[in-house]
Order: C-alpha cells, then sequence, then structure tokens
C-alpha cells in the first residue's frame, strides 16, 4: 500500500511539471497563471532594467528587443531592424533556455501598442524558423497585474543552454523588398500599411528609420493599433470585432497579403491579427517594409490620398 501511495505522489509530481500546449495563439493571464512552471515566458522589453524594478510574470527569461533585431545586407544594400539569420537567432533561443519541444509564452510589458507589437514581432520569428507551440500573452505583464496577479522582482537565473533549433524557414512567411516591386507591378498581392493615418498620408515619417513620407502605391491602410482596444492594457479585439475591422477596411482575401510598416514591428501586429487570429492563411511580412523601401529614391511613392 505504501509503494502505490509512493508512485501515486510521483506521478502526481510528473502530471504537475508536464509541458503545456497553448490553446490558441493567444493566452490571458488566468490560463498563464494555471501554467506557470510548464511552459517558457520570454519577456521582451526595450529597457531591460524594468524587469526586475518593475516586475514581471513569475519565472520569465527577460530579452532585450535590441538583440531580437539584426543589421542585414540585401542585393548590397545595408538594412537595420531585420529577422536575424538562423544561427544568430538559434543562439538566442537556446542561451535564453528554450528546447525544440518548449511551449512558448511571450509577454512584453502591455503598457502601450508598441510593446504588445514587440511580442507579436517575436511570435513572427519563432514561427517564421519553425516553432508552433508558442502564444501571446494578452495585454502582457500589465495584463497580468489587471487580473489580480502578483509580480516577481527577482531577476532569473539563466537555464541551461536548450536545445532550441531552425525547423526550417517557412519562407511563404516573409517578403522581401524584390517581392513587393513584382506586387507593385502586377498588383498580385493586397498590400497592408499598418502604420498611423499620418505615416500612410505621408504626412510624418520617423527621421532615421526611413527615408522619406508616402506609403507603397496601392497600400491600403490597415493601421495595427486598431486591432487593439484603446486602453490599458492594449487587449486584442475579439475576433468577430476583428473580422468586421477587416471587411472594413477593404482588406479582400482574393489575392495574398502583404503587411509592412516602418521597419516590421507594426506590420507582425497586422500580421498576426491576419493570419494566426483570423487565420487567413497566405499572408506575409515584409521585413525591411517602409525603411527598407525608402532605401531606393527612384522606388514610387504614394501620399495624401486613401488607396
Amino acid at each position: 500500500m505504501r509503494f502505490v501511495i509512493v508512485l501515486l505522489a510521483a506521478l502526481a509530481t510528473l502530471s504537475q511539471g508536464a509541458a503545456a500546449k497553448v490553446p490558441g495563439p493567444l493566452v490571458n493571464a488566468d490560463w498563464l497563471a494555471a501554467n506557470l512552471g510548464k511552459v517558457i515566458i520570454l519577456d521582451v522589453r526595450e529597457n531591460t532594467a524594468t524587469f526586475t524594478r518593475e516586475g514581471h510574470v513569475p519565472g520569465s527569461i527577460v530579452l532585450a528587443w535590441r538583440s531580437l533585431r539584426a543589421r542585414r545586407v540585401e542585393n548590397g544594400v545595408t538594412l537595420d531592424h531585420m529577422l536575424p539569420d538562423a544561427a544568430t537567432f538559434t543562439a538566442l533561443m537556446q542561451k535564453a533556455g528554450v528546447d525544440a519541444d518548449s511551449t512558448i509564452v511571450i509577454a512584453s510589458r502591455g503598457l502601450s501598442p508598441e510593446d504588445i507589437f514587440m511580442a507579436t514581432r517575436l511570435f513572427w520569428q519563432l514561427r517564421y524558423y519553425g516553432h508552433d507551440d508558442l502564444a501571446v500573452l494578452d495585454g502582457g505583464v500589465t495584463g497580468w497585474i489587471a487580473a489580480g496577479r502578483k509580480l516577481s522582482k527577482s531577476r532569473i537565473a539563466r537555464k541551461r543552454v536548450g536545445t532550441w533549433r531552425n525547423k526550417g524557414e517557412r519562407r511563404h512567411l516573409l517578403a522581401n523588398t524584390e517581392d513587393i516591386v513584382r506586387a507593385v507591378k502586377t498588383r498580385s498581392h493586397v498590400l497592408t500599411d499598418a502604420r498611423p493615418m499620418d505615416n500612410y498620408l505621408g504626412l510624418r515619417h520617423p527621421p532615421g528609420q526611413t527615408s522619406g513620407p508616402g506609403h507603397i502605391p496601392g497600400a491600403k491602410y490597415a493601421d495595427s493599433t486598431l486591432f487593439l482596444r484603446p486602453v490599458r492594457p492594449p487587449y486584442f479585439r475579439s475576433r468577430s470585432e476583428l473580422a468586421q475591422l477587416i471587411s472594413g477596411l477593404s482588406l479582400k482575401q482574393d489575392r495574398p497579403l502583404i503587411t509592412y510598416c516602418n521597419t516590421g514591428d507594426w506590420a507582425s501586429g497586422a500580421w498576426f491579427v491576419l493570419h494566426e487570429l483570423l487565420g487567413i492563411k497566405d499572408v506575409a511580412l515584409y521585413d525591411g517594409s517602409w525603411h527598407a523601401w525608402t532605401k531606393d529614391k527612384s522606388r514610387p511613392r504614394a501620399r495624401y490620398k486613401l488607396e
């Protein structure tokens, strides 16, 4: 009898430590709280000092936003804020203690749409390199607090080096400048501009990130912040609301879609909504975005009009 009791206790312990599978690409604080210890939580933020100063979801591993973007050369042109190559990204994930079979939840500070789009950008990068068992924490750390959950301010020790690996690049999820040149000429894709209206219309553009105002000719306006509730924390809208928004923005699905923004962050928010939450299969992200497009001043630009 004593052996049976010990065996049952051991099995219970194993069960509690068993990995969880995400129920979808978006999880809330309650689901994460119920599965702490069963998932890898990657906390991505620009200022890593806030990880311990402000607090984080217990057990999180902090990732510096800067480390997740890379300088790359395409066709002789130097581009910043790009997807790291497979070897670099693999090393980052392994250093964070991520294994090949890890269930990953990506958290951000959740104070602004920009924070949320850092999370969706990392999600896209992981998906691009073949990882499927992952989700974004809706509302980020701010959503965790809003749900009445406690924060930790302890510095998380690095785990052992993980076994994460590139499972194969999903090139259909990525568009480069040559793809956009063809799309503009042939109208083969629906280009989706995920930036704010003043960027789209060419009234303003971020100096240093881009080399001029406007948008890619033919691109549809679809500011990614529209997909979030205008409150703090910025939760994603319901799927029914998102579907209505997509229809209202005239994002027709009769052709493949490509999202872009200034440097590929806000574009990942639109991509996440279209591809992951609404299940539209043929959606790619223009990694270089307006930053890459405006490197060549001869490329066409549109201003002061809604396409």
